[in-house]
This record gives structure tokens, sequence and C-alpha cells, in this order.
């Protein structure tokens, strides 16, 4: 096989890390007489110093059917540029289909759209700073068949990799088959991470555009609903080389402004996705759950509504709001009347803290 040289010599080099032999990157004999096709999709934005590694990892796996979307969400940098060069390069065993989006999604939404684009009967998927191992779709399909095609859901450790591509060991995940019921997700929801977390086809297809506008994770609401179904496993090896710094990094809440932003954001995706939660399974958790959900949507409604209420109504908010206590709503006054205020507290509490130890 003769690999174009837009691209050969980088994928070459990343084979060769993993000693893959190129000429094989397409045997699947020993899987199914009728290997069954896996679809890996990838969302990017403004990724143009990782993208072109990211996708040459997965047009670098080992299982074949496979078929990898990759889509642009409307990037200002070269990423998309980088995208049209890959794939007008690419001449190899796998279906690739990259795409761009008119206008910025944001990440849930633009991850239902691939999921009605894709075909697959199992589905992964990583991020434009992300690196697959050339045995990811291969391992999962494995793992898949191994039980039977049961699971709804397949997570997997990854490797911590920062932003220069030096690796720090492993991040461990939740055991996906601890949770046999919706109450136990409830009661202590699984540690999971996005690019490491696999779901069936039919899954997929069930909620099939079914993610609330405005949500800005799917991650927890997709195992969620693989509990709901037929559940899932968690494999003991990392599939992907996941990247510290990206758009999932901690941020930075130095200032009023981040602050508030953070409050805010953190309340609209509280708000969407418990909402989301008791739609689908409200008359299957138990009453504690609903009464904890209920709490955190009323208190996300109140942050929410304090952002656009007038003077005379942040005043009335503040005196009385039905089903949120007092404390919460000075608290909610300050992130979001005078952000600057609580991050001083923070910081002279910080430089306290630091004298006495």
């Amino acid at each position: 096989m003769v690999w174009p040289r837009v691209w050969g010599d980088e994928l070459g080099v990343l084979c060769a890390e993993f000693n893959i032999d190129l000429s094989k990157i397409a045997m699947n004999e020993h899987l199914s007489e009728t290997p069954r096709l896996v679809s890996c999709i990838m969302t990017v934005y403004n990724q143009e110093k990782t993208v072109r590694e990211a996708v040459l990892s997965t047009l670098a796996q080992t299982y074949s059917p496979l078929e990898i979307i990759v889509s642009d969400d409307c990037s200002s940098d070269a990423t998309w540029q980088i995208l049209q060069e890959i794939a007008g390069g690419y001449d190899g065993p796998h279906r690739l289909v990259v795409r761009r989006n008119d206008q910025n999604l944001g990440i849930a939404p633009h991850v239902g759209l691939l999921f009605s684009l894709c075909q697959g009967d199992f589905v992964c998927g990583i991020g434009g700073d992300d690196i697959a191992l050339p045995n990811l779709a291969k391992d999962l399909m494995t793992a898949w068949l191994s039980l039977k095609c049961r699971p709804d859901l397949i997570a997997f450790p990854v490797i911590d990799m920062d932003e220069t591509g030096a690796c720090h060991g492993i991040i461990s995940v939740s055991d996906l088959a601890s949770y046999q019921t919706v109450n136990e997700w409830a009661n202590n929801p699984p540690m999971i991470i996005g690019a490491g977390l696999a779901y069936s086809g039919r899954i997929i297809q069930k909620y099939l555009n079914d993610f609330p506008p405005g949500l800005s994770h799917e991650d927890q609401l997709g195992v969620f609903r693989g509990i709901m179904g037929n559940g899932g496993v968690t494999l003991s090896s990392p599939l992907v080389k996941y990247r510290r710094g990206g758009i999932s990094r901690k941020p930075d809440l130095s200032t009023g402004v981040a602050l508030k932003r953070k409050v805010l954001q953190d309340a609209k995706n509280d708000y969407l996705f418990y909402s989301q939660v008791l739609k689908e399974a409200g008359d299957k958790l138990i009453e504690k759950h609903v009464k904890r959900m209920l709490k955190i949507i009323r208190r996300s409604k109140y942050l929410l509504d304090l952002e656009a209420a007038s003077f005379s109504r942040t005043v009335c908010m503040t005196g009385y709001s039905t089903g949120v206590d007092l404390g919460f709503r000075i608290r909610a006054l300050m992130q979001i009347r005078w952000p600057e205020l609580p991050v001083k507290i923070r910081n002279i509490k910080n430089k306290i803290k630091r004298k006495s130890s």
C-alpha cells in the first residue's frame, strides 16, 4: 500500500512509534467472519496545533471496517484547512469524512450532530487535541463482541499527556460494571473522561439528536443513558492519550469576571442536565435523589434569573425566593453582582493559610 506523500511520512512515524505494520492495518479475521462497523467521531475547534496528529492517530487504527468523522465547529484558525489537506491526501482503508459547521454549535450539540451522522455498530470519540492508540477501535470491538454486544457503554483509563506531548502516567476511571441501576448512578456518579468512553450504536440511535441546546458537555448524560439501558463495563488498559490544558482544562478563577462566568456556565449546565435526567428517569429515581436534583435546578435557575434581573428585582429576589435558602441567595448576590468580593476573600484566606503553614 502506498501512502500519500502529503502526510505519509507523519503517519509512518506515528505507526513506527507503536510498531504497526501498515500492510496489515485492515486485518481483522480473528474478530468475526463479518466484522462490525466502528465509528470514530472527532469534534475540533481552533486546534490547529494538535489536530493533525489527532486525526492521523485515527487513520492509523488497526481495525477495519472503520469510519472516521472529523467535524470542525467553525474554527477561526487553520484547523479546517489542515483537515482538508489530510482528507485530500488520504487513500487508506478507512472511510474518512471531514466536515465543517456553518456556525459554532458548542460541544454537546456538536457531538449530538455527529452521532446522527455515524453508522457504526459501536461508536468512540476523541478530541482534536488527543491521540488515539492504534488498538483503540480493535480493543473496543473485541471487548464488546466478547460480551455478546450487550453493554451500551465501555469506559477505559487514559494516558495523562501534557501540552508538549509528554506523558505522566495513567488516569483511572470508575468501574461502570458496578452501576446496575440509575439510583446507583445518582448516589455516586462515576468518574469518567469523555475521551475514554464509547457507546453502542443502539444507544446512540435511541437518543439521536436529543441533547439539550446549550449543554456544554455530553459525557455524564451519555453515561446516565447507558446505565439506564444495558449498562457498561470498564477496560483495564488505556486506549487514548488525553491532553491536559484543552477545552476541558481547569479554569482560571483569579478575577471576578472569570468567577462569574464559571458560576453562570455551571448553573446553565446543571439546569439543563438535571432537568433532562428528571425528564427521562424521574419515575425510576428514589425520592432523595429527586429532591436533590430539584434543589440543584432551583438554585441554578435562581442564578440565571439573578443575572438577568433589574436592580429592584435583585433586591426582591435576595430578600425572598421560594425554595432557595437565604445563605445561597447571599452567596449568589456576591458572585453575580460583586464577583470581585468573593475573589478577594478567597485570596485573603489563602494568604493566611500560607502564613500559618
